[in-house]
C-alpha cells in the first residue's frame, strides 16, 4: 500500500480488491448452494427409488389378490344369471338357489379377508396422494435448510433481475 504515494491511486485498488472478494465470495456461496440443493435432490431420487423398490412387491400382491377378487365376484354374478335364466328352477327355487350363492360366497369373505382389501385400499391410497414423496422430501428439507438458510442470509440479491415472489420470500425469511 506504501508503493502508491497517489492517495486517490491506492483508494482506487483497495475498492477494485474489495469488489473482486465481494464477487468471489458470493461465487463461492452460489456453488455450495447448488451443490447442497443438487445433492437434496440427488438423495430425494434415490431415496424415492429405495422406498417404491421396496413398495413393489406389496404392489404386486395387491394387484393379484384384487384381480382374484374381482374373478370370484364375476363368477358369482355369473352363476346368478346362470340360475335366473334357468328354466328348470320355479321363482322360489331362482330364490333359495341365489340365496345359497350369496351365503357362500359371504362364508368366503370373512372379517379377515376386509381388513387385508382395507389395507390394500389404504396403501394404493397413499401411492396415489403421493405421500412417501412428500414424506422424503419433508425429512430432508430440513438438512437443506440447516445448510443454506446462513448462505441465503449474507448473499444479495439484484431486485431488477430476480423473481420478485422469490425475493420477497427470502426478504421475509431472513427478518
Amino acid at each position: 500500500m506504501k508503493q502508491f504515494p497517489d492517495n486517490r491511486k491506492l483508494h482506487l485498488h483497495l475498492i477494485a480488491f474489495f469488489q473482486h472478494q465481494y464477487y468471489t465470495r458470493q461465487d463461492i456461496f452460489i456453488d455450495v448452494f447448488l451443490r447442497s440443493v443438487r445433492s437434496a435432490k440427488n438423495s430425494a431420487i434415490h431415496q424415492i427409488k429405495n422406498v417404491d423398490q421396496l413398495s413393489r412387491p406389496d404392489r404386486r400382491k395387491a394387484v393379484r389378490h384384487l384381480t382374484k377378487k374381482h374373478r370370484g365376484y364375476r363368477s358369482l354374478i355369473d352363476e346368478i344369471a346362470e340360475v335366473t335364466h334357468s328354466t328348470v328352477l320355479t321363482n322360489k327355487g331362482k330364490i333359495q338357489k341365489i340365496s345359497e350363492l350369496l351365503a357362500q360366497h359371504e362364508n368366503k369373505n370373512d372379517k379377515k379377508e376386509q381388513k387385508k382389501l382395507d389395507l390394500f385400499e389404504k396403501s394404493l391410497n397413499d401411492m396415489t396422494k403421493d405421500k412417501d414423496y412428500f414424506d422424503i422430501l419433508e425429512s430432508l428439507s430440513r438438512k437443506l435448510q440447516n445448510r443454506v438458510s446462513d448462505i441465503i442470509k449474507v448473499l444479495v440479491f439484484n431486485d431488477k433481475n430476480s423473481d420478485k415472489i422469490l425475493l420477497n420470500a427470502n426478504t421475509y425469511r431472513c427478518q
